[in-house]
């Protein structure tokens, strides 16, 4: 049996990796360094560090490591930043074809890290036809497709 004191220490962590991911966002927020494609990667890293975040809390909920309300608002709070990145990228101006390919491409990924935190969501809300490890799956793929994207938007050296 679990008690409320490794709760709050589980909370605790849970709400230090959302800061720290807050704050990870909020900084690349000050900069459009890299033009076009520096915010397509900052956007790119958004997502990236979003669905970390979820699949870090869905399995420390899986585990029973956290309440389904700490992981809950976990996944909703995520799904609100890649609200925000993807309309950034949305937003953004580009000026050439590669640029609107590399964003249509980026826009795709964030919808997909969309569908993969809501099938978390979906499960810890006990909604989902889905196992937790095809979630865990769904998640760890989304993330590594994200990472490949950025690393496609790396400047040519």
């Amino acid at each position: 049996m679990t008690t409320s004191r490794e709760f709050s220490g589980v909370s605790r962590r849970c709400l230090a990796v959302v800061v720290a991911v807050a704050l990870l966002l909020l900084s690349g927020c000050v900069t459009s360094e890299g033009g076009a494609l520096g915010e397509l990667k900052r956007a790119t890293e958004h997502a990236q560090y979003a669905v970390a975040t979820v699949e870090d809390s869905f399995g420390q909920f899986r585990r029973d490591r956290t309440l389904s309300t700490v992981a809950d608002t976990t996944a909703q709070d995520m799904l609100s930043e890649l609200e925000k990145a993807q309309k950034q990228v949305f937003e953004l101006k580009v000026d050439t074809a590669a640029e609107d390919r590399q964003r249509t491409a980026v826009l795709k990924e964030i919808a997909g890290a969309a569908r993969a935190i809501t099938g978390a969501e979906d499960w810890i809300d006990d909604k989902s036809s889905h196992s937790a490890d095809e979630v865990e799956r769904t998640l760890r793929d989304s993330r590594d497709r994200l990472a490949s994207r950025m690393d496609s938007l790396e400047p040519p050296q």
